[in-house]
């Protein structure tokens, strides 16, 4: 009789020849294709089988629709429990019992060794299909490696591992803890001991002689400390026991010739916020749940802090051991002031972690256990790396971390050793960077003590002084590579983008030290890198840069830090955009001897004509963009010949001129193409002009373009501009309904990016077109309250859509009525307005 046993409570029973199961000795009533689709799975536990080898299997030469097999799925998982059967996406069904046993008759009984396992193991979470890879690994391979940074969670990994197999070897699997030895002579010892196996006068040959005959799986936990003891003892094991296999972690590889290396990485985490719901099935906040859960069972996660949660898990890099060391406090501080209080995070995760090494207790230990594993030139390459943020390329590394010739112990090879050293480890991870190479990037929390060696070291000032110097000439050398020319505008920013943490921190180091010079060479290069979506920082390096060029000189530098500070504010402070440009023409005049290059005046000509028109001062806007057009040369690049055009769209715009504008935006068009601005850019620049010259349907296309472009990246406030200008382009093609659902995506971004005017305008116009006269007339009173505050003058096309929206109300509803209307919607807040705008069924 071939009979396999799973489960705990029940304990299921599948006799495979008598096509019965039982549950604690009762009989469980499936269908015939319901059983044969869980022998199958049995057969192969713990391993992946597709839909088509089930359906090959179990409905041979017989034609059936998938939807069969579901049917059947379903049926098992109300007979077993719902966890039994994993579902992994885009392969098929594991069966993943909790406790296994392989079929057994009288002649192939053999001792089970013990595995060494804790009596309960610890759940895991979010790493389910990443244990069916490492199970098909170890089928395949006979040494696997897991390796990773010390907490992310590579023993629990393995003994899951352990768990899951035993059964499937004769002799079973053995855990063995390596973390407390101190000599590697002692590791055969420790071995034999795991798996009570006696050991003579030479451990290693007898170990490896009490093994040679049996068929077994060894884990070997915690390595890193020990790793040329281990590497010798398992290659000796290999070698004389063919019928074992041998799994170990550690922070570094082993470097054999059979060895198989599986990284073993941090949990994901949400890159965005989300209800509780979603939040949830990232791992890092379902760890952080659970383990919350652990310390206090009445934690419970509301959608008023998922928010706080998912930036915790992201501050802490979705590390498993800090993630749980975290979550412990969440009961008692709550969620949100624990987020708060991640600045520190190496002070505030020392909770005790009960049931595992010393070295794994706290983060700190952790942290320094790793520390302690390294060469003396490798511990300082890590502490310099503190002053790194986010991705570093290979040339910054070296600029910081190496001396000086005869000034230091670290030469340009002495880092890139000791670089590759930190990588082998886990301590710095390699980050793929594209057309732009590979990055290098410690996790905050390694980061953290990272400077605090380095403050102890006594070289914080040292090395961070050498990061900003060496930021300043980075984005100094960016800002005239971006108008050269010679590089195209989207690869630029893509580039440039990966080293913005890094010049934000040099830029605060140069406040703290009071070096303006520094700031002003690495402003505006920096303010260009900055995403829009980052707008807190660019209100801030605006203000800075106000700051800062009053008490410089004029110059190129102050020129160009005027000129990018005015045009980081064009949209969201125009006034101020006008005040930094006239600034940037008036010292372009003044130090004409430094700047010869005519093109930078040209640039503030046309920064300045273009706030002048956002503020509706048209005439003034007019002459400034006159003395530019003046001045240009067909040879400049289109970089720079794109800021007259731009200009020329908003002059055409002002003077309600839609077919200038629509020509203007074909030129501006031509000239973002040849500049190598992003496809999404491109087709942008077209949607108003198109909207403006009667040609709504080619204005659609046009948005349509744009937003397959951006949805899924991160140019969010691109994405709600587009959205936008579709809205008003797919109402004046007849579009309701479509316009309807671009309007409600637009709505949770509008207000971060400043677009609440434009935003309500044309829904104004969509809820006149569906009759909605009233919620019309209250959302033009919201739209003129938000122009009045920001002081922003509609466009064009914004102002037909108000007008239409306004003969619509008027006709319908009367002069008075709609001027009442209007005055409520004045006073409305942001709050107010989702009822107002998509509430359908509310009452009028």
């Amino acid at each position: 009789m071939t009979s396999y046993r799973f489960g705990v409570k029940p304990i299921f029973e599948l006799q495979v020849r008598e096509r019965r199961l039982f549950a604690d000795g009762e009989a469980v009533h499936l269908g015939s294709r319901a059983l044969d689709v869980l022998v199958v799975l049995v057969e192969r536990a713990g391993q992946v089988v597709s839909r088509r080898e089930l359906i090959e299997r179990v409905w041979p030469e017989v034609a059936v629709e998938e939807n069969n097999l579901n049917v059947q799925i379903s049926g098992l998982r109300k007979a077993l429990g719902s966890q039994m059967i994993a579902t992994v996406p885009g392969r098929g069904y594991c069966f993943v019992p909790h406790s296994f046993a392989a079929p057994t008759s009288v002649d192939d009984l053999s001792a089970r060794l013990r595995t060494n396992l804790p009596a309960t193991l610890t759940r895991l979470i979010g790493r389910e299909a990443e244990l069916v890879e490492l199970e098909n690994l170890v089928a395949a391979h006979r040494m696997v490696t897991l390796v990773g940074l010390g907490g992310v969670g590579k023993t629990l990994l393995a003994q899951h591992l352990v768990l899951r197999q035993q059964a499937r070897f004769r002799h079973g699997a053995c855990f063995v803890e390596l973390s407390a030895l101190t000599e590697a002579s002692g590791i055969p010892g420790a071995i034999a001991s795991a798996l009570r196996i006696h050991h003579g006068g030479d451990a290693l040959a007898s170990l490896a002689g009490a093994i040679e005959s049996l068929d077994i799986l060894i884990v070997l936990d915690g390595a890193e400390h020990l790793l040329e003891g281990v590497s010798n003892v398992a290659l000796a094991l290999h070698d004389a026991a063919p019928g074992l296999k041998l799994v170990v972690t550690s922070q570094a590889p082993l470097k054999l010739a059979a060895e198989r290396i599986h990284r073993v990485g941090t949990l994901p985490v949400p890159a965005g916020h989300l209800p509780v719901e979603q939040a949830v099935m990232y791992a890092a906040v379902a760890l952080f749940v659970e383990r919350a859960q652990s310390a206090d069972s009445r934690f419970v996660l509301t959608d008023e802090d998922a928010a706080a949660a998912i930036d915790l898990c992201r501050d802490l890099d979705g590390l498993p051991l800090a993630i749980e060391l975290a979550a412990w406090r969440a009961p008692v501080l709550g969620v949100r002031r624990l987020a708060d209080s991640m600045d520190e995070p190496l002070r505030l995760l020392t909770a005790k972690n009960v049931g595992v090494p010393r070295r794994l207790q706290t983060l700190r230990h952790a942290l320094e256990w790793s520390h302690g594993l390294l060469e003396r030139r490798e511990q300082v390459v890590f502490r310099r790396f503190g002053v790194l943020v986010g991705s570093s390329d290979l040339d910054l590394v070296r600029q910081v971390t190496c001396d000086p010739a005869n000034e230091g112990p670290i030469d340009e090879w002495a880092a890139v050793e000791a670089l590759s050293t930190l990588v082998e480890r886990s301590l710095v991870a390699v980050v793929p960077g594209g057309k732009t190479g590979l990055g290098y990037r410690l996790l905050d929390t390694p980061r953290a003590f990272a400077k605090e060696q380095l403050i102890a070291a006594g070289e914080l000032e040292l090395i961070g002084r050498r990061h900003a110097l060496a930021m300043a000439e980075r984005f100094s050398r960016a800002h005239q590579e971006r108008f050269n020319g010679r590089v195209m505008l989207g690869d630029w920013q893509e580039h440039h983008s990966a080293e913005v943490d890094n010049g934000h921190e040099a830029l605060a180091w140069s406040r703290r030290h009071n070096e303006p010079e520094l700031g002003l060479k690495m402003l505006p290069g920096l303010m260009l890198a900055t995403p829009k979506e980052q707008s807190a920082k660019q209100a801030a390096m605006s203000s800075l840069s106000s700051e800062l060029v009053q008490s410089a000189p004029p110059g190129r530098h102050v020129l160009w830090t005027l000129l990018e500070a005015s045009h980081v504010v064009m949209f969201s402070d125009p006034v101020q955009a006008q005040r930094l440009a006239s600034a940037a023409v008036e010292v372009a005049g003044q130090c004409e001897g430094l700047v010869q290059d005519k093109r930078w005046l040209y640039r503030a000509l046309c920064q300045r004509a273009k706030a002048l028109l956002t503020l509706a001062i048209t005439d003034a806007g007019e002459k400034s963009l006159c003395e530019a057009r003046a001045m240009e040369r067909p040879d400049w690049p289109a970089v720079i010949r794109m800021q007259r055009w731009q200009t020329e769209v908003w002059l055409a715009d002002r003077h309600g001129d839609g077919e200038a504008m629509y020509q203007s935006s074909l030129r501006l068009h031509a000239l973002s193409r040849e500049a190598g601005m992003p496809e999404w850019f491109v087709g942008l620049t077209m949607v108003n002009g198109a909207l403006a010259g009667g040609r709504a349907e080619e204005a659609v296309q046009f948005g349509l373009a744009a937003l397959t472009q951006l949805e899924g990246t991160r140019h969010l406030g691109a994405l709600a501009g587009t959205r936008i200008q579709l809205v008003g382009a797919l109402l004046e093609s007849g579009k309701y309904d479509e316009a309807r659902q671009q309007s409600l995506a637009a709505f949770p971004l509008m207000a971060r990016f400043s677009r609440t005017d434009a935003w309500a305008d044309y829904h104004a116009l969509l809820a006149a077109l569906e009759n909605r006269l009233a919620d019309a007339a209250l959302l033009m009173g919201f739209a003129n309250a938000a122009c009045a505050r920001d002081n922003i003058v509609r466009t064009r096309n914004e102002a037909a859509a108000v007008k239409r929206a306004t003969d619509l109300v008027t006709a319908g509803l009367g002069a008075a009525e709609l001027r009442r209307l209007v005055a409520i919607g004045e006073g409305l807040l942001l709050r107010d307005i989702p009822a107002i705008a998509f509430g359908r069924d509310r009452e009028k």
